[in-house]
């Protein structure tokens, strides 16, 4: 009734004096009337018409307020919309009527909010005049008028002006459409916080500790009664247009508090947002420092944030890790975050600092210099920096770059570079392998680009314990400046060397060696034991001799894979790679400056002796020129690599058996077709091929020989090692058995295996007289060197270790008074191994003792201890005796005075096989 001004509204405005007028009186009305009275195109009619013909009241509170200048609705009956421009309120301008029509709705809402921004009251009153639909009332402008109005800019704030009072208009302004057209509802809370916000955009200091309650009164004296406020328990109210029915302000509330609850919990995760935003562009700041980042998840931990790492670890379990106060470290309690865990959620979290802020993480530099290192796409770098998985490829490329440079004035500073990764310790086994690079790419005088390379490889087993290894690398993640590329490199200076048809021909043959038996390698059998034992299990299924009970199929993987599953893995070999030579090796002056720079870096790194390795063309020629300039490279080993070595012995084999009938074999047992059966065994073999091929003939020839051996074979004579080895197989086809217990049961029928192969020699020596018979046994043989080869470049001999010259180098590196312990075996299994043992290590050290202790896990339950030492002090005596108070302040659970003597008394047989046949414990004359 407000919104109409009628005799009605007056009549009403005048009777009711009271809040309960219309409860105590009930006045009565028409349907029909009060249906048209309050329909709502009826009184937005009536209102149309009032404020367009009507002045305020005088006792209006739109009327005139404090706060300054606002829209008022005055008489705008004077304005022709089809004739007049809305900006200049005239007819003619520079001889032209208006002629522009605003002919769609984002031009009417862009003068309207322009109008707005301006506090243009003149253009206002007449688009109220309107009902601000300009479209349906054809508003006409002139151009010049428009393009100026639309120019303007909002006019700066007065420094007299109130900053409350500016920042209330705007509100106002942002509130006149959305309560009185749109039919909106707010809280006051949001209100507030909307108030607060504009506050804080004029720098007003005093902003958040604005309250509600006055925002609430000021909005009451400004709009009046066109609003209406809905009190609530908690916050300051609700506040929607009077205009609204009860009933749909009361739905609209409702569903308001839904949305609230909604908004809360954005809220909630925006402001962690900002948290974790403003952590990970510290983190940045920070990284931006730094002139290496290490690929590690130590190194991960330590450039994570917490509260990055919280809220990752929160999302995969539910918990957070801990941080460690002393080091900076994510270390969390192993009953409240799984290790899987905890490298998932700083993975996860490398990869949110990436996607946010671009950090050098090093989970994005790792990825991306290794697929630099495999593919050398500039398009997949770039793709995976788009996703979020490395840095970009110009970035790649300065790091590249600098550290292109920094190896670059370390040789020229030391005269060699020697990697970070590599331990200074002549104790250290650094072995240097040199190659040829073919980049596969045409450059730009359109050939291939061929380079000499090398790498150092060092094994950590070998090192020394009192060398701390540096586990991770360290990759540089920023440059003193944005070059690139390099530039000005100046090209290697390098020496001419002849080398001679003759010399090469020599390096290649066996001319230098005297003496074939010096070729014999140690071995402790360990590896012709394991290959029995492989092909016995293999002949499970067919074999009448071997009646091992098993399910599903008994078949054993291939000898390799067999040996990977039983043996323990042993560490990964350290690689670090050396600066190229962009020249090829097969020229003798650069492969000589490739030996030269080895040879450097190897004295740099503490090693007397350089062990090279190389392909057949490399090892020949570096033997040709070491042999020429022996004053130079007299400390230089060089090796033929193992795949070589086994390529060549490969290819002797298949000569060797060329033309012997195997290629029908293969043809008629259906394995290939005659040409690749020739292929194979004939000059230019593919050595896969070559080896899968032997492979196949020699199980297939050793079922075979097999057979033949259980038909000759007693049944007394098998007693001797038969039930043995079926337990130990019965293990191997026994899914729930671990493979320590199954390496185990195969160390334990060593003297069943040594038994079996006494046999199977007596079984050859009766076959030396059919020669197709030798024949193949012979190319079993040769097989079986393969094998044999493959196993020790896996495992290595083993036997080394229990040799004199081991014992001598160990006394070499003692100190004085210094004491070595050694693992040995058990004296009930082997009693022979333990006899000669203390015979060579009697003729080194003044005192050796041998110890014998319980080990519940070893088969027999007892393990021996070699102990040696450089003084003749008895060993078997304690140099200091413990109270059973520094017992129990040192934790000792096994040690006590007493067990230190008695380890030391062995049984009466043992004493004697270790000691000599004479029993004393002296070292002999």
């Amino acid at each position: 009734m407000s919104c109409r001004r009628d005799h009605i509204h007056r009549r009403l405005q005048s009777d009711i004096t009271q809040e309960n007028w219309v409860g105590q009186n009930s006045p009565k009305w028409h349907v029909k009337c009060r249906n048209w009275y309050l329909n709502e195109k009826s009184y937005k009619l009536a209102e149309r018409r009032n404020l367009g013909g009507q002045p305020p009241a005088a006792d209006d509170p739109m009327k005139t307020s404090s706060l300054g200048s606002h829209t008022t609705r005055q008489s705008t009956s004077g304005f022709e919309a089809k004739n007049t421009c809305v900006i200049c309120n005239k007819t003619w301008y520079r001889g032209k009527e208006p002629t522009c029509k605003v002919s769609t709705t984002t031009s009417q809402h862009a003068i309207l909010d322009q109008a707005k921004r301006l506090k243009r009251q003149d253009i206002l009153q007449r688009l109220i005049g309107q009902g601000f639909d300009m479209v349906a009332n054809d508003i006409c402008y002139h151009t010049p008028c428009m393009n100026t109005f639309k120019a303007r800019r909002i006019p700066t704030i007065s420094p007299t002006q109130n900053l409350y009072d500016v920042a209330f208009e705007r509100l106002v302004e942002q509130l006149e459409t959305s309560l009185f057209q749109n039919k909106c509802g707010f809280f006051m809370k949001n209100l507030r916080d909307q108030y607060r916000a504009i506050l804080r955009e004029l720098d007003v200091k005093t902003a958040d500790s604005y309250r509600s309650i006055t925002l609430k009164w000021k909005l009451q004296q400004w709009f009046g009664k066109r609003i209406s406020i809905i009190n609530q328990s908690t916050g300051a109210g609700f506040i929607c247009a009077s205009s609204i029915p009860l009933g749909d302000a009361l739905e609209k509330l409702r569903l308001l508090e839904a949305k609230n609850q909604i908004d809360e919990k954005q809220q909630i995760m925006h402001c962690a947002a900002k948290i974790l935003r403003a952590d990970i562009k510290q983190c940045k700041k920070e990284q931006k420092s730094e002139q290496f980042t290490e690929i590690s998840f130590a190194a991960a931990e330590r450039i994570v944030p917490q509260t990055l790492f919280d809220f990752t670890t929160m999302l995969l379990s539910d918990k957070a890790g801990k941080k460690h106060q002393e080091s900076g470290s994510h270390i969390s309690d192993s009953s409240l975050l799984h290790p899987a865990i905890r490298e998932k959620a700083l993975v996860i979290s490398q990869q949110l600092m990436q996607h946010v802020a671009a950090v050098p993480t090093p989970l994005s530099v790792a990825t991306a210099y290794y697929v630099y290192n495999q593919t050398r796409s500039k398009s997949l770098i770039t793709l995976n920096n788009r996703l979020g998985l490395g840095i970009n490829y110009d970035t790649l490329q300065r790091q590249l770059t600098t550290k292109t440079i920094n190896i670059m004035q370390q040789v020229e500073e030391n005269g060699v570079f020697v990697p970070e990764a590599m331990v200074h310790n002549h104790a250290s086994l650094h072995v240097y392998a040199m190659d040829n690079l073919d980049w596969k790419k045409n450059t730009l005088e359109g050939g291939t680009f061929n380079a000499t390379t090398a790498i150092i490889i060092e094994n950590p087993v070998m090192s020394s314990t009192l060398i701390t290894h540096p586990d991770n690398i360290s990759l540089p993640t920023s440059s003193l400046s944005r070059k690139k590329t390099l530039s000005g490199v100046s090209e290697t200076n390098i020496p001419n060397c002849h080398i001679s048809a003759s010399d090469r021909r020599n390096s290649r043959s066996l001319c230098n060696i005297d003496d074939v038996n010096s070729l014999e390698t140690a071995s402790d059998e360990t590896a012709e034991e394991m290959l029995l034992f492989w092909r016995l299990g293999r002949q499970v299924k067919t074999s009448q001799l071997l009646h091992v009970p098993y399910e599903g199929d008994p078949d054993l993987p291939g000898f390799s894979a067999f040996c990977a599953q039983l043996l323990p893995h042993h560490k990964a070999s350290r690689i670090a790679y050396l600066p190229l030579i962009p020249a090829s090796p097969t020229d003798p002056a650069v492969l000589k400056e490739e030996m030269t720079w080895l040879v450097q870096t190897s004295h740099a790194l503490g090693d007397t002796w350089t062990v090279i390795t190389g392909d057949q063309a490399t090892y020949e020629l570096a033997v040709a020129i070491r042999d020429k300039h022996k004053d130079e490279f007299s400390k230089v080993i060089l090796l033929l690599g193992g795949f070589h070595q086994a390529h060549n012995y490969l290819k002797a084999v298949c000569t060797i058996m060329r033309d012997s009938g195997v290629e029908d074999l293969l043809v008629t047992a259906g394995m290939c077709q005659e040409g690749t059966a020739k292929k194979i065994f004939g000059e230019k073999a593919d050595y896969y091929q070559s080896m899968h091929a032997i492979k196949i003939l020699n199980e297939a020839v050793w079922h075979l020989y097999w057979e033949a051996f259980e038909s000759w074979i007693s049944e007394e004579d098998t007693r001797l090692w038969i039930d043995a080895i079926e337990a130990a197989l019965k293990k191997q086809f026994d899914t729930s058995i671990d493979a320590t217990e199954q390496l185990k049961s195969i160390q334990e029928c060593h003297s069943q295996l040594v038994a079996l192969q006494q046999h199977l020699l007596k079984f050859q020596e009766t076959l030396t007289t059919l020669p197709t018979a030798v024949f193949w046994l012979n190319f079993l043989e040769m097989s079986d060197v393969l094998f044999r080869f493959i196993y020790h470049q896996r495992e290595g001999p083993a036997k080394s270790l229990f040799e004199e010259n081991y014992y001598e180098l160990l006394k070499q590196a003692l100190k004085p008074g210094g004491v070595i312990c050694q693992q040995t075996e058990s004296p009930w299994l082997f009693p022979d191994f333990l006899g000669n043992l203390g015979a060579i290590c009697r003729r080194i050290y003044p005192e050796v003792r041998l110890a014998v202790a319980s080990m519940p896990t070893y088969p027999c339950g007892e393990m021996g201890y070699l102990i040696c030492s450089l003084h003749t002090k008895p060993l078997n005596e304690p140099q200091r005796v413990l109270t059973e108070l520094q017992q129990q302040e040192m934790g000792l659970r096994f040690y006590t005075p007493e067990m230190h003597r008695a380890v030391f008394t062995l049984p009466s047989f043992a004493h004697k096989i270790f000691y000599g046949s004479n029993g004393s414990e002296e070292k002999p004359n």
